[in-house]
């Protein structure tokens, strides 16, 4: 009979220290996670928000080099080691291909269980090629190495083929987020947007998350210049920085769409989302994805997603009914499905309605996914 001694160390790891999605989804988890049976670290590379936000909810905060690079990876082999003997650390859960591979190289032949997250599995997301070739090959040995969870029915009929061969462990383990039971008032609208100014007369079009090559913000720029040439009552609005951000600001002078998109750049989390709610629709470009938790969160107040149907997306949203999809970098198909639903109130309302209750019902309460976060740890320790 197995018997757990607690609390249970365990340790996060992401490549990125920054607010990005996958910090959100780790920072959901260790809020919610009962710290009786759980003491909780987080390590990723520089020192960023991320660490501000895991010490908020009680973690202790670590910084690793988190990279492929030969002059690197071997720094954060040791430097991981030091860190799970120094601290006891039972189980290490990774979030991305790059945290997993090295986890499960780092920690091999030891008793530290080592979980993955990959957010979809990334060398499908890549064109055939050499890197493409190697990352397979990480992906390949953490699947023989790790606990796999997904969080998509997409990503997991995959995975369940592929660590199948290496006689892996398969969960699928849905995030989960808080859902707003009301959409927000004309007055608050007006106010969020008026302290952006944005006109409240305009359709509010907006996009959250970092403004990188995997968010594709060239399609998101294409489709404001086939929108506009149509419609002039839509105002565009990208949520969030990251390594483009001048690119992209560049990008908007050069093809002098100025006055019809507005760039935050980095914002706290509360002002995203009240920036979120604010707005009317969802234009998200990404060129690939796991399940993004700002979909979710768009959906749950009330806000009509146009996405490229890309990772687990399609899982959550049906066209027509809970949303709209498009291929991904199609930007003609992008702008007509938006066009359509600006032009059509009715089933706009409808969509939102309709995906509003599918996210309460799967995708709540927030609490949900550190529950069954719990029943893995346990099982595995």
């Amino acid at each position: 009979m197995k018997i757990n001694s607690y609390p249970i160390s365990i340790l996060y790891i992401e490549p990125a220290s920054d607010l990005t999605g996958v910090t959100q989804i780790i920072a959901r988890t260790v809020k919610y996670l009962s710290k009786d049976i759980f003491q909780v670290h987080f390590a990723a590379s520089g020192n960023d928000g991320a660490h501000e936000l895991m010490q908020s909810f009680g973690a202790q905060v670590h910084t690793i080099g988190i990279d492929y690079s030969l002059f690197t990876f071997f720094t954060s082999i040791k430097q991981l080691r030091a860190l799970v003997k120094d601290n006891k650390i039972k189980i290490v859960h990774a979030h991305t291909a790059k945290a997993g591979f090295l986890a499960c190289y780092a920690l091999k032949n030891t008793n530290t269980k080592v979980v993955f997250t990959g957010h979809g599995w990334r060398y499908l997301q890549l064109k055939k090629g050499i890197k493409r070739f190697f990352i397979k090959l990480a992906e390949k040995y953490i699947a023989r190495k790790a606990t796999v969870l997904t969080f998509s029915t997409k990503s997991k009929a995959f995975a369940t083929d592929f660590v199948a061969l290496y006689q892996g462990k398969i969960e699928l383990i849905s995030t989960s987020i808080d859902v707003q039971e009301k959409r927000i008032s004309e007055k608050e609208k007006e106010f969020v947007r008026v302290s952006h100014s944005i006109s409240v007369a305009d359709f509010l079009v907006v996009m959250v998350g970092r403004i990188s090559a995997q968010k594709d913000p060239n399609t998101f720029l294409s489709v404001i210049e086939d929108v506009v040439k149509q419609r002039r009552d839509v105002h565009f609005c990208w949520i969030g920085a990251g390594e483009l951000y001048e690119y992209f600001t560049n990008e908007i002078k050069k093809r002098g769409i100025e006055k019809y998109i507005t760039t935050t750049g980095s914002l706290a989390n509360s002002d995203a989302k009240k920036l979120l709610a604010a707005s009317d629709y969802m234009l998200f470009t990404s060129v690939y994805e796991g399940l993004p938790v700002s979909i979710l969160e768009a959906m749950s107040q009330f806000i009509p997603v146009i996405s490229a149907a890309v990772g687990g997306i399609p899982d959550i949203i049906s066209p027509g009914i809970t949303g709209e999809l498009f291929v991904s970098r199609n930007v003609k198909e992008a702008s007509s499905k938006l066009l359509r639903l600006l032009g059509d109130p009715v089933l706009s309302e409808r969509i939102s309605t309709t995906a509003h209750d599918m996210i309460r019902s799967s995708f709540s309460p927030i609490e949900k996914m550190s529950s069954k976060l719990t029943i893995v740890y346990k099982k595995i320790t």
